[in-house]
């Protein structure tokens, strides 16, 4: 990992949440890290997450590891398209 990072200057990490059954991103979490020139890290961003709404039920399983629920996701949730505009505007302001 470290030969792959050397001479970049950011990496960004994500986590996805998704359905149970059809795997639909139903939350979208991501940290920017900027690097030092030995690829170590140098400072961790402000986190970023959002819900996203989901066509398909949240299933049973993800709700009792998550607590994501339809009816937060319904109260909460961006559409996909627009959650991943708010993705692209958190990773554009860490350059």
């Amino acid at each position: 990992l470290k030969k792959m990072l050397r001479g970049k200057k950011h990496v960004l990490f994500f986590d996805l949440e998704g359905t149970q059954n059809s795997h639909e991103i139903i939350e979208i979490g991501a940290v920017v890290a900027s690097l030092n020139p030995d690829a170590t890290i140098r400072r961790l961003y402000k986190g970023f997450s959002c819900y996203v709404k989901a066509k398909s039920p949240v299933g049973h399983i993800v709700t009792d590891l998550t607590g994501i629920t339809k009816k937060l996701l319904d109260e909460k949730g961006l559409l996909y398209h627009d959650a991943i505009q708010e993705l692209q505007k958190y990773i554009s302001l860490t350059e």
